[in-house]
Protein backbone atom coordinates (compact mmCIF):
# COMPACT_ATOMS: atom_id res chain seq x y z
CA UNK A 1 0.00 0.00 0.00
CA UNK A 2 1.09 3.56 -0.82
CA UNK A 3 2.70 5.49 1.86
CA UNK A 4 0.99 8.84 2.71
CA UNK A 5 2.27 11.18 5.11
CA UNK A 6 0.75 14.24 7.26
CA UNK A 7 2.35 16.78 8.00
CA UNK A 8 1.80 17.83 11.98
CA UNK A 9 2.05 20.96 13.28
CA UNK A 10 3.63 19.79 16.23
CA UNK A 11 5.43 16.88 15.31
CA UNK A 12 6.16 17.17 11.66
CA UNK A 13 5.99 14.78 9.49
CA UNK A 14 4.36 11.70 10.25
CA UNK A 15 4.55 8.43 7.60
CA UNK A 16 1.35 6.59 7.46
CA UNK A 17 1.12 3.28 5.62
CA UNK A 18 -0.31 -0.46 5.26
CA UNK A 19 -3.24 -1.22 8.01
CA UNK A 20 -2.32 2.00 9.98
CA UNK A 21 -3.65 4.01 7.09
CA UNK A 22 -6.51 1.60 6.36
CA UNK A 23 -7.33 2.17 10.47
CA UNK A 24 -7.15 6.13 10.27
CA UNK A 25 -9.52 6.01 7.25
CA UNK A 26 -12.16 3.77 9.08
CA UNK A 27 -14.96 6.00 9.38
CA UNK A 28 -14.57 5.12 13.12
CA UNK A 29 -11.33 6.82 13.43
CA UNK A 30 -12.59 9.41 11.51
CA UNK A 31 -15.11 10.60 14.37
CA UNK A 32 -12.33 11.71 16.34
CA UNK A 33 -11.82 14.49 14.04
CA UNK A 34 -15.00 15.87 15.26
CA UNK A 35 -14.24 15.68 19.00
CA UNK A 36 -12.13 18.22 20.46
CA UNK A 37 -8.94 16.99 22.37
CA UNK A 38 -9.36 19.77 25.46
CA UNK A 39 -13.31 19.67 25.65
CA UNK A 40 -14.47 23.11 26.22
CA UNK A 41 -10.93 24.41 26.41
CA UNK A 42 -11.79 26.46 23.05
CA UNK A 43 -14.22 28.87 25.06
CA UNK A 44 -11.08 30.26 27.26
CA UNK A 45 -8.22 29.65 24.73
CA UNK A 46 -9.99 30.01 20.57
CA UNK A 47 -6.88 28.32 19.54
CA UNK A 48 -7.46 24.92 21.36
CA UNK A 49 -9.70 23.17 18.84
CA UNK A 50 -7.10 20.39 18.11
CA UNK A 51 -8.84 17.34 17.52
CA UNK A 52 -8.41 13.75 19.00
CA UNK A 53 -7.80 12.86 15.75
CA UNK A 54 -4.34 14.65 15.14
CA UNK A 55 -3.18 13.68 18.87
CA UNK A 56 -4.37 9.74 18.08
CA UNK A 57 -1.84 9.92 15.24
CA UNK A 58 0.92 12.17 17.08
CA UNK A 59 0.94 8.97 19.80
CA UNK A 60 1.50 6.75 17.22
CA UNK A 61 4.37 8.78 15.60
CA UNK A 62 5.56 9.13 19.38
CA UNK A 63 5.45 5.18 20.23
CA UNK A 64 7.02 4.30 17.49
CA UNK A 65 10.11 6.96 18.28
CA UNK A 66 10.26 5.28 22.13
CA UNK A 67 10.35 1.86 20.36
CA UNK A 68 13.44 2.96 18.42
CA UNK A 69 15.22 4.38 21.51
CA UNK A 70 14.83 1.03 23.64
CA UNK A 71 15.47 -1.06 20.59
CA UNK A 72 11.52 -2.76 20.46
CA UNK A 73 10.51 -4.00 17.16
CA UNK A 74 6.64 -4.01 18.29
CA UNK A 75 3.90 -3.19 15.43
CA UNK A 76 1.08 -3.58 17.12
CA UNK A 77 2.07 -1.48 20.32
CA UNK A 78 2.42 1.13 17.68
CA UNK A 79 -0.88 0.45 16.35
CA UNK A 80 -2.05 0.59 19.60
CA UNK A 81 -0.83 4.02 20.44
CA UNK A 82 -2.91 4.77 17.28
CA UNK A 83 -5.88 3.21 18.90
CA UNK A 84 -5.68 4.04 22.61
CA UNK A 85 -8.16 6.76 22.29
CA UNK A 86 -10.67 5.18 19.52
CA UNK A 87 -13.55 4.84 22.37
CA UNK A 88 -13.23 8.94 23.61
CA UNK A 89 -17.01 10.18 23.90
CA UNK A 90 -17.81 14.03 22.74
CA UNK A 91 -15.69 16.67 24.44
CA UNK A 92 -13.25 14.25 25.43
CA UNK A 93 -13.26 13.74 29.44
CA UNK A 94 -15.89 15.93 29.75
CA UNK A 95 -18.75 13.67 28.92
CA UNK A 96 -16.46 10.52 30.94
CA UNK A 97 -18.20 10.70 34.27
CA UNK A 98 -22.08 10.85 32.94
CA UNK A 99 -21.23 7.89 30.46
CA UNK A 100 -19.94 5.77 32.95
CA UNK A 101 -22.61 6.72 35.17
CA UNK A 102 -25.31 5.17 33.06
CA UNK A 103 -22.86 2.21 31.33
CA UNK A 104 -20.70 1.72 34.35
CA UNK A 105 -17.38 2.06 30.99
CA UNK A 106 -14.63 4.10 30.74
CA UNK A 107 -13.17 5.36 27.35
CA UNK A 108 -10.43 2.61 27.37
CA UNK A 109 -13.22 0.02 27.74
CA UNK A 110 -15.85 1.36 24.99
CA UNK A 111 -12.72 1.74 22.51
CA UNK A 112 -12.46 -2.48 22.75
CA UNK A 113 -15.82 -2.64 22.02
CA UNK A 114 -15.99 -0.34 19.39
CA UNK A 115 -12.70 -2.30 17.96
CA UNK A 116 -14.12 -5.75 18.41
CA UNK A 117 -17.51 -4.55 16.46
CA UNK A 118 -16.44 -2.62 13.48
CA UNK A 119 -14.16 -3.18 10.66
CA UNK A 120 -11.05 -1.94 12.84
CA UNK A 121 -11.18 -5.32 13.84
CA UNK A 122 -11.01 -7.34 10.17
CA UNK A 123 -8.50 -4.91 9.18
CA UNK A 124 -6.34 -5.56 11.99
CA UNK A 125 -6.85 -9.48 11.19
CA UNK A 126 -6.49 -8.93 7.74
CA UNK A 127 -2.95 -7.56 8.12
CA UNK A 128 0.33 -9.45 9.40
CA UNK A 129 -0.75 -7.77 13.01
CA UNK A 130 -2.10 -9.84 15.80
CA UNK A 131 -5.66 -8.42 16.92
CA UNK A 132 -5.32 -9.78 20.31
CA UNK A 133 -2.04 -8.38 20.74
CA UNK A 134 -3.24 -4.71 20.02
CA UNK A 135 -6.47 -5.19 22.56
CA UNK A 136 -3.53 -6.87 25.03
CA UNK A 137 -1.96 -3.55 25.11
CA UNK A 138 -4.83 -1.18 25.23
CA UNK A 139 -6.15 -3.17 28.72
CA UNK A 140 -2.76 -2.35 30.02
CA UNK A 141 -0.40 -5.41 28.72
CA UNK A 142 3.36 -4.47 29.23
CA UNK A 143 4.86 -2.59 28.14
CA UNK A 144 1.93 -0.70 27.35
CA UNK A 145 3.27 1.90 29.70
CA UNK A 146 5.26 3.88 27.01
CA UNK A 147 1.68 4.49 25.58
CA UNK A 148 -0.16 5.00 29.48
CA UNK A 149 2.44 5.64 31.54
CA UNK A 150 3.98 8.65 33.37
CA UNK A 151 6.59 9.59 30.73
CA UNK A 152 4.62 7.48 28.11
CA UNK A 153 3.84 8.78 24.46
CA UNK A 154 0.20 9.75 25.20
CA UNK A 155 1.18 12.37 28.01
CA UNK A 156 3.88 13.21 26.12
CA UNK A 157 2.22 14.11 22.90
CA UNK A 158 -0.39 15.75 24.75
CA UNK A 159 1.66 18.07 26.59
CA UNK A 160 3.58 19.54 23.92
CA UNK A 161 0.44 19.38 22.05
CA UNK A 162 -2.00 21.26 23.97
CA UNK A 163 0.52 24.01 25.29
CA UNK A 164 0.91 24.54 21.45
CA UNK A 165 -2.69 25.22 20.68
CA UNK A 166 -3.55 26.74 23.81
CA UNK A 167 -0.60 29.35 23.58
CA UNK A 168 0.49 28.52 26.74
CA UNK A 169 4.53 27.86 27.84
CA UNK A 170 3.41 25.28 30.56
CA UNK A 171 3.78 22.22 28.55
CA UNK A 172 6.51 22.66 26.43
CA UNK A 173 9.26 19.90 27.23
CA UNK A 174 11.89 18.22 25.30
CA UNK A 175 10.45 15.02 23.39
CA UNK A 176 13.18 14.09 22.28
CA UNK A 177 15.70 14.59 25.55
CA UNK A 178 12.71 12.56 27.38
CA UNK A 179 12.80 9.43 24.45
CA UNK A 180 16.40 9.36 25.06
CA UNK A 181 16.41 8.76 28.84
CA UNK A 182 13.98 6.19 28.78
CA UNK A 183 15.11 2.61 29.53
CA UNK A 184 13.38 -0.99 30.19
CA UNK A 185 13.81 -3.11 32.66
CA UNK A 186 11.96 -7.16 32.67
CA UNK A 187 9.30 -5.63 30.19
CA UNK A 188 9.15 -2.19 32.81
CA UNK A 189 9.33 1.48 31.53
CA UNK A 190 11.74 3.35 33.51
CA UNK A 191 13.47 6.36 33.27
CA UNK A 192 17.64 6.58 33.50
CA UNK A 193 19.53 7.75 36.69
CA UNK A 194 21.04 10.47 34.07
CA UNK A 195 17.40 11.18 33.12
CA UNK A 196 15.22 11.92 36.62
CA UNK A 197 15.30 15.68 35.98
CA UNK A 198 13.73 14.99 32.48
CA UNK A 199 11.09 12.92 34.48
CA UNK A 200 10.43 15.57 36.85
CA UNK A 201 10.19 18.23 34.02
CA UNK A 202 7.51 16.27 32.48
CA UNK A 203 5.39 16.00 35.70
CA UNK A 204 5.97 19.70 36.58
CA UNK A 205 4.78 20.43 32.67
CA UNK A 206 1.39 18.90 33.30
CA UNK A 207 1.23 19.80 37.03
CA UNK A 208 1.03 23.62 35.51
CA UNK A 209 -0.83 22.72 32.70
CA UNK A 210 -3.88 21.19 35.03
CA UNK A 211 -3.78 24.76 37.17
CA UNK A 212 -3.57 27.06 34.25
CA UNK A 213 -5.27 25.38 31.27
CA UNK A 214 -7.24 21.50 31.81
CA UNK A 215 -9.24 23.12 35.41
CA UNK A 216 -9.73 26.42 34.52
CA UNK A 217 -13.22 26.97 35.60
CA UNK A 218 -14.99 28.37 32.73
CA UNK A 219 -13.66 25.15 31.10
CA UNK A 220 -15.10 23.23 34.26
CA UNK A 221 -18.72 25.42 34.19
CA UNK A 222 -18.98 24.37 30.44
CA UNK A 223 -18.64 20.72 31.22
CA UNK A 224 -21.11 21.30 34.01
CA UNK A 225 -23.44 22.28 31.83
CA UNK A 226 -22.90 20.06 28.94
CA UNK A 227 -23.62 17.17 31.30
CA UNK A 228 -26.42 18.20 32.95
CA UNK A 229 -28.56 18.67 29.08
CA UNK A 230 -26.81 15.41 28.38
CA UNK A 231 -28.41 14.01 31.57
CA UNK A 232 -31.82 15.86 31.04
CA UNK A 233 -32.47 14.35 27.42
CA UNK A 234 -31.15 10.75 28.64
CA UNK A 235 -33.80 11.32 31.45
CA UNK A 236 -36.60 11.99 28.78
CA UNK A 237 -35.07 9.28 27.06
CA UNK A 238 -34.13 10.95 23.77
CA UNK A 239 -30.72 10.11 24.16
CA UNK A 240 -29.53 6.25 24.77
CA UNK A 241 -26.32 6.70 26.86
CA UNK A 242 -24.86 3.75 25.42
CA UNK A 243 -24.95 5.64 21.93
CA UNK A 244 -23.24 9.07 23.44
CA UNK A 245 -20.02 7.45 22.73
CA UNK A 246 -20.72 6.96 19.18
CA UNK A 247 -21.23 10.62 18.40
CA UNK A 248 -19.23 14.05 17.92
CA UNK A 249 -19.11 17.07 19.67
CA UNK A 250 -21.44 18.65 16.85
CA UNK A 251 -23.86 15.70 16.41
CA UNK A 252 -24.47 15.62 20.24
CA UNK A 253 -24.66 19.25 20.92
CA UNK A 254 -27.19 19.34 18.03
CA UNK A 255 -29.26 16.60 19.69
CA UNK A 256 -29.24 18.61 22.64
CA UNK A 257 -30.33 21.90 20.92
CA UNK A 258 -33.74 20.00 19.79
CA UNK A 259 -34.55 18.34 23.46
CA UNK A 260 -37.68 19.40 24.08
CA UNK A 261 -36.53 19.65 27.52
CA UNK A 262 -34.40 22.05 29.41
CA UNK A 263 -31.31 20.54 27.22
CA UNK A 264 -31.75 22.27 24.35
CA UNK A 265 -31.70 26.27 26.64
CA UNK A 266 -28.46 24.59 28.11
CA UNK A 267 -27.15 23.79 24.97
CA UNK A 268 -27.73 26.68 23.47
CA UNK A 269 -26.29 28.95 26.44
CA UNK A 270 -23.28 26.83 25.90
CA UNK A 271 -23.00 27.28 22.31
CA UNK A 272 -23.38 30.84 22.56
CA UNK A 273 -20.74 31.05 25.40
CA UNK A 274 -23.56 32.30 28.16
CA UNK A 275 -21.95 30.30 31.05
CA UNK A 276 -22.66 30.30 34.59
CA UNK A 277 -20.96 32.68 36.96
CA UNK A 278 -17.97 31.66 38.90
CA UNK A 279 -18.47 32.02 42.82
CA UNK A 280 -16.00 29.73 44.59
CA UNK A 281 -13.02 28.60 42.89
CA UNK A 282 -10.57 27.69 45.65
CA UNK A 283 -8.67 25.17 47.03
CA UNK A 284 -10.04 22.83 49.30
CA UNK A 285 -8.30 20.46 51.97
CA UNK A 286 -11.01 19.40 54.06
CA UNK A 287 -13.04 16.64 52.39
CA UNK A 288 -16.70 17.21 53.75
CA UNK A 289 -16.38 20.50 52.02
CA UNK A 290 -18.76 19.26 48.99
CA UNK A 291 -21.39 18.13 51.55
CA UNK A 292 -21.20 21.59 53.32
CA UNK A 293 -21.52 23.60 50.46
CA UNK A 294 -23.93 21.85 48.65
CA UNK A 295 -26.26 22.16 51.89
CA UNK A 296 -25.38 26.09 52.59
CA UNK A 297 -26.79 26.41 48.88
CA UNK A 298 -29.72 23.95 49.18
CA UNK A 299 -30.98 26.45 52.20
CA UNK A 300 -31.37 28.94 49.99
CA UNK A 301 -34.07 27.41 47.73
CA UNK A 302 -32.72 28.22 44.54
CA UNK A 303 -33.22 25.89 41.70
CA UNK A 304 -30.49 23.20 41.23
CA UNK A 305 -30.42 23.74 37.21
CA UNK A 306 -29.33 27.29 38.17
CA UNK A 307 -26.06 25.98 40.03
CA UNK A 308 -23.19 23.96 39.81
CA UNK A 309 -21.21 22.36 42.73
CA UNK A 310 -18.02 20.51 42.18
CA UNK A 311 -14.92 19.27 43.84
CA UNK A 312 -12.19 18.74 41.58
CA UNK A 313 -9.49 16.56 42.76
CA UNK A 314 -6.08 16.85 40.70
CA UNK A 315 -4.48 14.30 38.85
CA UNK A 316 -0.94 12.79 39.19
CA UNK A 317 -0.70 11.68 42.75
CA UNK A 318 -0.37 7.89 41.79
CA UNK A 319 2.56 8.89 39.55
CA UNK A 320 5.84 6.97 40.11
CA UNK A 321 8.34 4.89 37.41
CA UNK A 322 11.46 3.15 37.97
CA UNK A 323 15.08 4.87 38.31
CA UNK A 324 17.52 2.56 35.98
CA UNK A 325 21.17 2.87 36.16
CA UNK A 326 23.81 2.82 33.61
CA UNK A 327 23.97 -1.44 34.02
CA UNK A 328 20.23 -2.04 33.43
CA UNK A 329 19.59 -2.36 37.26
CA UNK A 330 16.25 -0.50 38.97
CA UNK A 331 18.10 1.35 41.61
CA UNK A 332 14.23 2.63 43.11
CA UNK A 333 11.32 4.65 42.38
CA UNK A 334 11.65 8.26 40.65
CA UNK A 335 9.38 9.29 44.39
CA UNK A 336 12.39 7.94 46.53
CA UNK A 337 15.48 9.76 44.41
CA UNK A 338 13.66 12.96 43.61
CA UNK A 339 12.43 15.28 46.73
CA UNK A 340 10.62 17.91 44.18
CA UNK A 341 8.53 14.97 42.74
CA UNK A 342 7.89 13.97 45.94
CA UNK A 343 6.69 16.84 47.06
CA UNK A 344 4.63 17.55 43.88
CA UNK A 345 2.71 13.46 44.95
CA UNK A 346 2.04 15.54 48.48
CA UNK A 347 0.42 18.64 46.92
CA UNK A 348 -1.75 16.77 44.40
CA UNK A 349 -2.23 14.28 46.84
CA UNK A 350 -3.79 16.68 49.60
CA UNK A 351 -5.09 19.49 47.04
CA UNK A 352 -8.43 19.28 45.73
CA UNK A 353 -10.52 22.72 44.07
CA UNK A 354 -13.85 23.52 45.06
CA UNK A 355 -15.68 25.20 42.48
CA UNK A 356 -19.04 27.13 42.53
CA UNK A 357 -21.02 28.45 39.36
CA UNK A 358 -24.62 29.87 39.91
CA UNK A 359 -26.60 31.89 37.38
CA UNK A 360 -25.57 35.71 38.07
CA UNK A 361 -29.05 36.78 39.35
CA UNK A 362 -27.71 34.67 42.76
CA UNK A 363 -24.35 34.72 43.00
CA UNK A 364 -24.09 37.32 45.96
CA UNK A 365 -26.72 35.38 48.01
CA UNK A 366 -25.03 31.50 47.14
CA UNK A 367 -21.73 33.85 48.26
CA UNK A 368 -22.64 35.06 51.47
CA UNK A 369 -23.87 31.38 52.33
CA UNK A 370 -21.02 29.88 51.37
CA UNK A 371 -18.76 32.48 53.22
CA UNK A 372 -20.83 31.59 56.59
CA UNK A 373 -20.46 27.90 55.75
CA UNK A 374 -16.77 27.42 54.72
Amino acid sequence: MKEITIRDAVLGDIKIAGVQKEIIDDPNFQRLRYIRQTGFLYLTYPGANHTRFEHSVGTMKVTSGICEVLDIDNEELVLSGLLHDIGHAPFSHQSEDTIYKYTGKNHEQIGIEIMKESSIRDRISDSTLSYKKVVGYMKGRTPSEIISGPVGADRIDYLVRDSYYTGTAYGMIETDRIKSKMAIHNGKVGIKESGIQVAESILIARYYMFMSAYIHHNTLIAGGMFNRALELAIGAGEIDPSSVSKENDYSIMEKLMRSETRAADIAKNIMERRLLKRVYYKPAYNSNVLNTAKEAISGLGIDPEKVIVRLIKLKGSTDDINVIDKRGKVIGKLSQMSDMFTKLKDTLQNKSMLLVAADAKERRRISEALSKAL
